[in-house]
């Protein structure tokens, strides 16, 4: 669910005359709970530190409130559940165009609480606005505590920081333009600060995420840069692991949905690697964010193609090659050893590295013909094999195995480093596997 849009909420003031200790009303509660939520300034700063200038800050202006202070209620009895006033005011609520009603008490603090995606939350006036914020958030997002990640979620800490970039885009607070997908091995990334306005502008991002599939990495970054982030702990860049696949962020497998990895936030200069050997380093500060290189080990099944390479290279070296035929796979070589962009785009998007190719001799000749210029794609075994336009592999006339077809040999070879030609020689594919990419 979403929170897009301003939203009707009734706010209603709940007393309890004879509970332990009794409830003080103030005179002017209405009032008090009006200031809360519209208009709250910091008698030092002057910011505005109430709920709606929370919503407005965190949502980059997506999300805003509307409040209604509703009647007074009062109840003789100690604990009130959050949905007690249901029967008596929830249909008229409803009927009056009411998104979400809020009960607020007199007592201490820990009385917060919500119906995840339902109608009705409770809090006290002693708990302050993240509380506030978090439990409306509970009803109209139904999003889930995002544990562990301290004060840098609001829905962590109840704090009035800013959620993490991970929590504003399940909750349609920041758009998938904003969220870069690493692929490859290395690249660098401006990040545009989480608590500043949404969307990033140009070449900047919001947040970067490592890898397609349950578990994956994220990393943004933080800065004081408003009256809410500035209780964050420390500036900078942080990361954290995304463990749950619940579009709503609820735990799975009895494990927390998401873990901060970085308790401090990394500086200038400053890396991370975390368990699964992907490395952040902070390169550089500017106005507004950071810049950051992210690098990923390789996939440890390279070595071994790299090695069944290395057999192709001796067959090149072998006594008979006619010296301009193996001058020109050298060239070929060394002209094709930093992948096209086309060909990387391609990759990324379409290579499937869990189809492996059946056994080494495949490798070797499916490889050997795609470093071959197409003309000279006839040489000594291999004189019968030739390379079809639609990425297969033909022996005369009649059509090899599936296990053949480059776009399950070639192109995991060159997700490897390896010094292949693909182009528009390879159909793409659409039912492939992209998690290593």
């Amino acid at each position: 669910m979403t929170w897009i849009g301003r939203k009707k909420i009734a706010f209603i003031p709940l007393s309890r005359p004879n509970a332990h200790p009794p409830d003080q009303v103030p005179a002017d509660w209405e009032a008090q709970i009006l200031r809360r939520v519209l208009f709250d300034p910091n008698p030092t700063t002057g910011a505005d530190r109430s709920l709606r200038a929370y919503i407005h800050a965190a949502s980059s202006g997506r999300a805003d409130l509307d409040a209604v202070v509703m009647p007074r209620e009062s109840v003789d009895q100690q604990d009130v559940p959050v949905a007690f006033l249901e029967g008596k005011l929830g249909a008229q609520l409803r009927s009056q165009g009411f998104n979400a009603a809020a009960i607020v008490m007199l007592g201490g603090p820990g009385a917060g609480t919500a119906q995840s995606g339902g109608f009705w939350a409770r809090f006290v006036m002693l708990e302050g606005v993240g509380v506030w914020a978090m439990e409306l958030m509970h009803c109209l997002t139904a999003f889930r505590h995002a544990h562990n990640m301290g004060k840098f979620d609001e829905m962590s800490c109840a704090c009035a920081t800013h959620p993490s970039a991970y929590t504003k885009a399940a909750i349609g607070w920041l758009g998938a333009s904003a969220i870069a997908s690493h692929s490859g091995q290395s690249a660098n990334y401006s990040l545009h600060t989480v608590g500043l306005v949404q969307p990033p502008p140009s070449g900047r991002v919001a947040t970067v995420r490592i890898g397609r599939q349950v578990p994956y990495l994220m990393v943004e970054a933080r800065q004081k840069v408003d009256q809410f982030d500035a209780n964050i702990p420390s500036e900078g860049v942080i990361m954290y692991r995304v463990q749950t696949s619940d579009p709503l962020g609820a735990a799975q497998n009895g494990i927390a949905p998401i873990e901060l990895l970085t308790t401090t936030a990394l500086k200038p200069g400053q890396s991370f690697t975390s368990s699964s050997g992907v490395t952040v380093k902070v390169t550089s500060a500017f106005a507004g964010g950071f810049t950051v290189r992210i690098t990923r080990p390789a996939d440890p099944r390279c070595a071994d193609i790299l090695r069944k390479i290395a057999d192709i290279d001796d067959r090149l070296d072998e006594p008979g090659i006619d010296p301009n035929e193996k001058k020109r796979l050298r060239i070929a070589q060394r002209s094709t050893q930093d992948t096209s962009q086309t060909t990387r785009l391609f990759l990324r998007q379409q290579a499937n590295p869990r189809q492996t190719c059946r056994n080494r001799e495949e490798l070797r000749q499916v490889t050997l013909l795609a470093l071959m210029p197409p003309e000279r794609r006839s040489v000594r075994d291999t004189s019968s094999w030739k390379l079809s336009m639609n990425g297969t592999l033909s022996k005369g006339k009649r059509l090899l195995p599936t296990r053949y077809r480059t776009n399950r040999c070639s192109r995991r070879a060159t997700a490897c480093g390896l010094r292949t030609r693909l182009s528009s020689s390879v159909m793409p594919r659409t039912d492939v596997d992209n998690s290593w990419f």
